[in-house]
């Protein structure tokens, strides 16, 4: 008789200690913090006809295309001016020859058809102008 209860016990005392083993469920808090990020993904070729003895300026635009961290607010009108002159403006050089340009951009941008995946796209209208009778461009 007591061999027949011996396999019954070990099982009993080895389910008891695989139970034990076994980690109980439990809660734990996560916080997270999620900064706005938004990368550049595109941008359309600009390109117009320039003749210094014109006297209108000459202009072109394109879109700039934007995609970001879903909800996130994305830059207004900003452009990086490290390089360009104190005036805002922007010298494009060939040679010795020199245009002066000016970039602007629609200060609110066109939100893009996006999902929770792809994160929030925006378009940005960008025209460039060169001012007229800057004599040292070619035409």
């Amino acid at each position: 008789m007591r061999l027949k209860t011996l396999p019954l016990l070990l099982s009993a005392a080895l389910l008891s200690v695989a139970t034990a083993a076994s980690p109980a469920p439990a809660t734990v808090a996560v916080n997270v913090s999620v900064n706005d990020t938004c990368e550049i993904t595109g941008a359309d070729l600009i390109s117009f006809d320039y003749e210094a003895a014109n006297a209108t300026a000459a202009t072109g635009s394109g879109d700039v295309l934007v995609r970001c961290n879903l909800d996130s607010s994305p830059f207004l009108g900003y452009w990086d001016d490290t390089k360009w002159n104190a005036n805002g403006s922007l010298d494009l050089l060939n040679g010795t020859k020199k245009l002066n340009i000016v970039l602007s951009t629609a200060f609110e941008p066109t939100e893009e058809e996006s999902n929770a995946e792809d994160g929030s796209r925006y378009s940005y209208a960008l025209t460039a102008t060169a001012g007229a009778h800057q004599w040292t461009a070619s035409t």
